[in-house]
């Protein structure tokens, strides 16, 4: 019963009476070294370790083997996924472990299709192994496979945060590919909360990243406005209390069924979940919020920030971003692009104060000549930065050369810039050039009325074309042609090469290769592979056999090709084998 004892403002429990004022006073500092002493105590030691299902998990820039782990924490059985990118290196890769968000009704989490941590870095997906613990209580799924965590689902901070460090020590045990020295934990939510309380608990970690988090419990989580004492007074006396509002998950987290406890250790329940009491323990932290948000209210960012500044606590190693205009749900307001920049700042310097000091890698090596009187200009900024982690992550390593971006303002100031000696002008669907020396793009903001068969609306469409020309920039800087002028007789392999690298086969936005072969136009010689409705099909999916069969170090062998025979003569092979053994591979996949 939620309201059992309850007698106006005086809470009766069996430790004793309290009032919801008194539960949610600001706590002492010995309260919250208490805690500190209780976890320093606490034994955290997984056992019984197995392995209960393996699968392959394809996302949007990497295929992942999957190991979901059982082990046994105390005298709860525990699950865990390890998500590990299926390539040739053997190299130790750095750890995001990220932790579930928590919803009233506790649903099942679907990792079918991967974790939410492994959508925020995008591209950089293929260079981390994404751990994902499943929690005390709760579940998850892969297809139709479930697995269900045992333990007090309620325990959903501090007893959740124990299960992330228990987990991490499974995953570092018995994952070779796991950097135990780069670990980043992740959050959204309810989870965002547990992963900051995971980096201040745990120093193995490293950077802490955390979307809306839940920072203090005794006074940010109620409605702005309103007494939280009250609500959660009042809350707490209805037989008949939502058990989808704030107030009864509050009492259900902290409250229900724990009427033997003391105010005192109620209270250390609250100040363990809430993260804002051990923001001075935290690695470099980068967290993000909505103004708007309406499930967890934006002051909790806002005082986390303050608890940095007061503890000279600076950027960019701790920083709190506040989105305008967007609720609770980040994935549109450049969150992720952001993320993306400090976590390469911490996989690639340990967040060295020199290097962060100043720009970027990426904005040293990718420079945009955009007017700031362009409406799409921040759009393509942001676009381009994650066109260039597509193309790093794709080689796993940076441009050769620095690369100049231009983008014209409408089709003549498109066309003025190509070099003359080309003697080019561009066709109404052409709206990117990319070569060794820089790269023309026409602003998504002229497209309406200067361009055909493509919309400026479709924001993955645009990032897809950034990334498609920053891959011909960058087989460009590897090339001896630079431009590709003497080189058309591979133009299916420049080409096809900048579908794979842009990752455009994995969202189908060419036509199924497959559909090619059925309908008789499959080429009988690779010159001939591009030309044709089905050229960006057919001449991507070549160069994607060959990285599949032949290896990501022979694809970056053959951009210094020129002419067939060389391609041929690196893979060994025929130019009619090669088309045969390419028609099998499609109709085996």
């Amino acid at each position: 019963m939620l309201n059992a004892g309850i007698t106006l403002s005086l809470i009766l429990f069996l430790g004793g009476s309290w009032t919801f004022d008194e539960l949610l006073a600001k706590p002492a500092d010995s309260e919250i070294d208490a805690v500190r002493g209780l976890w320093k105590a606490r034994s955290i030691q997984p056992s019984a370790v197995e392995i209960a299902g393996r699968y392959p998990v394809r996302m949007e820039y990497a295929t992942f083997d999957v190991t979901v782990f059982s082990y046994r924490l105390g005298r709860s059985r525990q699950f865990g996924a390890a998500f590990v990118p299926d390539t040739k290196s053997t190299d130790p890769l750095p750890v995001v472990i990220g932790a579930r968000g928590v919803r009233w009704d506790y649903p099942v989490r679907d990792l079918t299709n991967g974790p939410y941590a492994a959508k925020v870095l995008g591209p950089l997906q293929r260079e981390f192994v994404f751990l994902a613990p499943v929690l005390r209580g709760h579940a998850f799924r892969f297809d139709n496979d479930t697995y269900s965590a045992t333990g007090d689902r309620r325990d959903s901070w501090d007893g959740a945060t124990s299960d992330m460090i228990a987990f991490l020590d499974v995953a570092l045990e018995n994952l070779p590919r796991a950097n135990g020295e780069k670990i980043i934990s992740f959050g959204a939510s309810r989870g965002a909360a547990v992963a900051l309380l995971h980096a201040a608990r745990d120093k193995r970690v490293g950077a802490a990243v955390g979307y809306a988090t839940p920072a203090d419990f005794f006074r940010l989580m109620g409605r702005p406005g309103e007494n939280w004492s009250e609500s959660l007074q009042a809350a707490y006396a209805d037989p008949e209390l939502p058990r989808n509002s704030r107030e009864s998950q509050f009492i259900e987290w902290f409250l229900e069924d724990r009427e033997s406890m003391s105010l005192q250790d109620i209270r250390r329940r609250l100040v363990a979940s809430s993260p804002l009491y051990f923001a001075g323990d935290l690695p470099p932290t980068q967290l993000h919020h909505g103004a708007d948000d309406a499930s967890v209210p934006v002051r909790n960012a806002q005082a986390i920030k303050d608890r940095f500044l007061a503890l000279d606590m600076h950027e960019p190693y701790y920083s709190v971003l506040v989105h305008e205009g967007f609720g609770h749900r980040l994935d549109e307001s450049g969150a992720f692009e952001a993320t993306r920049q400090w976590v390469r700042q911490f996989v690639d310097n340990g967040f060295d104060e020199a290097e962060l000091a100043g720009e970027t890698e990426v904005q040293r090596r990718l420079d945009i000549s955009i007017s700031d009187d362009d409406p799409a200009a921040d759009q393509l900024r942001r676009i381009f930065a994650e066109a260039h982690d597509v193309v790093t992550a794709f080689w796993s390593g940076s441009f050769p050369e620095s690369v100049n971006v231009i983008v014209a303002a409408d089709r003549s100031l498109f066309d003025a810039e190509i070099p003359p000696e080309w003697g080019l002008k561009s066709q109404c669907w052409m709206v990117g050039l990319g070569v060794a020396d820089f790269l023309l793009y026409l602003s998504p903001s002229a497209w309406p009325n200067e361009a055909c068969e493509h919309d400026p609306t479709d924001a993955q469409h645009v990032l897809d074309i950034a990334a498609h020309e920053l891959a011909h920039v960058y087989h460009g800087q590897t090339n001896r042609t630079r431009d590709f002028t003497g080189a058309e007789e591979v133009g299916w392999f420049v080409e096809g090469l900048a579908v794979v690298v842009a990752g455009q086969l994995n969202r189908n936005r060419y036509s199924d290769p497959a559909v090619a072969i059925q309908e008789g136009a499959a080429p009988e010689k690779l010159q001939d592979a591009w030309s044709g409705q089905y050229r960006y099909a057919i001449s991507g999916s070549i160069v994607d056999y060959i990285d599949k069969n032949y290896g990501r170090d022979t694809l970056y062998d053959l951009m210094a090709a020129t002419t067939q025979v060389e391609i041929l003569d690196a893979l060994g092979i025929s130019e009619q084998q090669l088309l045969a053994d390419w028609r099998s591979w499609v109709s085996a996949n």
